[in-house]
């Protein structure tokens, strides 16, 4: 048997939770195992058992040394250590070194072998798919209504947004941010941001909601921003891209797929993002460059989940 030991995916899926979930529904070859403790999963899993791990057990994992228990693989969804470089974080690194990995976008892997020394060998990209999803047909000529995917964490880059739009406050616009509060110290300082710029009006904050409803909110929106300071893959940003919504986003290290997008734009510097968002706000012509243009392929999650259990067998070769 493989299983994929991971936390359980709680009343606010995050990305890498929804990955487990697709991939492993409705899958006969690798099964679906979510523990709180990693400890548990002695009781439950036979030794002669295959452990994929979620990154977000992987450190407590090697701790408990199941690893010499199991034939191990990774499954890196998001690296702790890209934002604590401190030594307590560095042996997670250190377990990365030991076993095969699976991770969900290229520029991932990219960074791990660049910035961190890993070997390209050990590392195998299987990208996410997306719901079935309903085109946005019709656009504004001026973009009014800003949506951001992002749970409120400082890594989102939010604060850093407000912050850009506080000097754009003289033009008409309208901030939507989906996502559960997962730091409630970080959104008490966004509330003091948007209390002290009078801009509670205009930001609205909606909490989590369900996928497949969050993908018919977003027809309702003229653009969609990313600030995160990283994304593994980007979802939610792929996501908005098929569904054909203009897309900005902000020095984040993406897939190269995105680059090539018609209605995709990444800025440098905050001053060439803020200039872009003014045109947006003023300049009919601009909107239209955003307008998709190729034909657009969906990877739908039954394709995934065959990729991924091809990856599999291929590491287990």
């Amino acid at each position: 048997m493989i299983y994929l030991v991971a936390p359980p995916i709680g009343n606010a899926p995050t990305g890498g939770s929804l990955y487990n979930h697709y991939v492993t529904s409705g899958n006969e070859f690798v099964t679906l195992l979510e523990v709180t403790e990693v400890i548990e999963i002695e009781s439950i899993i036979d030794p002669n058992a295959i452990v994929i791990i979620d990154s977000l057990l992987l450190v407590d994992y090697f701790k408990c040394q199941l690893h010499e228990k199991y034939k191990t693989i990774g499954l890196i969804h998001l690296p702790t250590f890209f934002f604590n470089e401190t030594q307590k974080n560095k042996y997670e690194l250190s377990y990365y070194q030991k076993i095969p990995l699976l991770v969900t976008g290229d520029s991932l892997k990219l960074i791990l072998i660049q910035n961190y020394n890993l070997k390209a060998e050990n590392i195998t990209t299987v990208t996410p798919g997306v719901l079935d999803v309903i085109r946005k047909e019709k656009h504004n000529k001026l973009v009014n209504k800003i949506v951001l995917v992002a749970s409120v964490t400082k890594n989102k880059g939010i604060l850093d947004f407000l912050n850009v739009m506080k000097d754009l406050r003289d033009f008409h616009w309208e901030i939507h941010i989906y996502g559960s509060i997962n730091a409630p110290h970080y959104y008490r300082e966004l509330q003091e941001l948007i209390a002290d710029t009078n801009m509670n009006e205009r930001i609205i904050f909606h909490g989590y909601l369900k996928h497949s409803e969050l993908l018919k909110a977003l027809l309702n929106y003229d653009l969609f921003v990313n600030f995160s300071l990283y994304e593994t893959f980007g979802m939610a940003i792929y996501e908005a891209l098929q569904i054909g919504l203009p897309v900005m986003s902000y020095k984040t290290n993406l897939e190269g797929a995105f680059t090539k997008r018609s209605n995709f734009r990444n800025f440098d510097t905050i001053e060439a993002f803020k200039n872009e968002l003014v045109q947006l706000f003023t300049d009919e012509n601009t909107s239209k460059k955003y307008q998709v243009k190729e034909e657009v392929f969906l990877r739908n999650w039954t394709d995934v989940k065959e990729d991924f259990n091809a990856a599999v067998k291929q590491i287990l070769i």
